[in-house]
């Protein structure tokens, strides 16, 4: 549909993943792509059609440890048996930390584009 109006060496940044186009379109690093990364994870553990076993005991993946660590979930606190995965998502501690992130990631879209950023 856009095709015709897009630079052809911006719709090749279209094929990378979110992540990698926010680093390299807008010099996103550190803590704020750790974030957009787990985001992105979060995002395909919902969507995705059949959910797996995690292989862990507390239900929730390695690979996003660290938000677990931060409090941001709905768990019991057990590390040998906690809710299951997609339960301990139901956080409003989540919601919140989510739109942080996607608010700070508007403001750098933003500045890149010289818009003011409100405060």
């Amino acid at each position: 549909m856009f095709k015709n109006q897009r630079h052809e060496h911006r719709v090749v940044w279209l094929q990378s993943s979110l992540p990698r186009q926010f680093e390299e379109l807008y010099g996103v690093r550190d803590e704020l792509l750790k974030h957009l990364k787990d985001l992105v994870e979060l995002r395909n553990e919902i969507i995705h059609p059949s959910h797996l076993a995690t292989g862990t005991p507390d239900n929730w993946p390695d690979e996003l440890r660290d938000i677990k660590k931060c409090g941001l979930l709905s768990s019991t606190g057990d590390p040998q048996s906690d809710y299951l995965m997609l339960s301990q998502m139901k956080s409003l501690r989540l919601l919140e930390w989510a739109l942080k992130v996607v608010g700070h990631l508007k403001d750098v879209v933003l500045q890149h584009h010289g818009r003011r950023v409100a405060s």
